[in-house]
């Protein structure tokens, strides 16, 4: 088992190879970090993880430069160690420019993420959203290595039917059998909000699948639908939610090969909001 994450401007990993009855030992004295983001990757968040069949375990990162003001880079990358972690590599996916200004709270709360898994055939996958202009919208991107993250497929576009304009947040990505690969985001295309503000703008939640590597995908699938009673959901169902609630979005896949998703959806950052599920039919 492993375990990362940010402090001081370094990001670290604590370990057991003994289902969890000791730990690695990691203190701020002795501890070797993975890096020293402050110079390196920037302010750097932990946003996925998987372990392929050799035992080789791959961590995502998203690198905020200048953070307290989301006005730098993001720097997306991927830290692995095949060793039980006593050394690491690091291999560079992207970099994004700084996120959206919105009235949604949070230094970045559309900034770049970057979610990541692996098949059965330890091909390893990435999905991100970024942007080349800063204060742009993003898109979502999906890569995949074939010799364990050391290099990466060219970027693909998996949100070919938003238009130009639209902001792309919150990836979600896992990796089943061979080549089996299943991603969703949430995106504003029924109602761009470019600036962050506009309560007429509505957001929904996408779904697709591959099963051969990500060379070719499935129709993107609506997941999010009106329900009564909910007074951020639109009765047109098309039309979606008012705002992603909470930054978190998952993906698992069920005992009988089926997706299963959580995304949140609310009136603001602040909320009301709720927790939504789907399970593949």
């Amino acid at each position: 088992m492993y375990v990362v994450y940010h402090s001081k401007q370094k990001i670290f990993a604590s370990f057991s190879h003994d289902d969890g009855a000791t730990w690695e030992e990691r203190t701020w004295e002795t501890v070797q970090p993975i890096h020293n983001t402050n110079s390196d990757f920037g302010e750097s968040l932990p946003s996925g993880a998987a372990i392929d069949s050799e035992g080789t375990a791959y961590f995502a990162w998203n690198g905020a430069n200048n953070p307290g003001q989301a006005k730098g880079t993001i720097n997306l990358f991927v830290t692995s160690t095949d060793d039980g972690g006593q050394t690491w590599t690091t291999s560079v996916v992207d970099q994004s420019q700084a996120p959206p200004r919105c009235a949604c709270g949070g230094w970045a709360y559309w900034g770049s993420q970057m979610a990541i898994g692996v098949d059965g055939e330890d091909r390893v996958y990435v999905m991100w959203n970024a942007n080349e202009v800063k204060y742009g919208p993003h898109r979502m991107y999906f890569a995949v290595s074939i010799d364990g993250a050391a290099s990466w497929s060219d970027p693909v576009d998996v949100s070919p039917l938003a238009p130009a304009g639209v902001n792309h947040v919150f990836p979600a990505l896992v990796a089943g059998g061979a080549r089996d690969v299943r991603i969703a985001w949430t995106d504003d295309r029924n109602g761009s909000d470019a600036g962050g503000n506009d309560p007429d703008a509505r957001w929904n939640t996408y779904y697709r699948q591959s099963t051969d590597a990500g060379a070719t995908w499935s129709d993107e699938t609506q997941l999010s639908a009106f329900v009564s009673g909910f007074t951020y959901k639109s009765d047109t169902p098309a039309d979606g939610y008012l705002q992603p609630y909470g930054d978190y979005f998952e993906l698992d896949i069920d005992s009988a090969g089926k997706t299963v998703a959580f995304w949140g959806e609310g009136n603001s950052y602040v909320g009301p909001g709720n927790v939504w599920f789907a399970r593949q039919q």
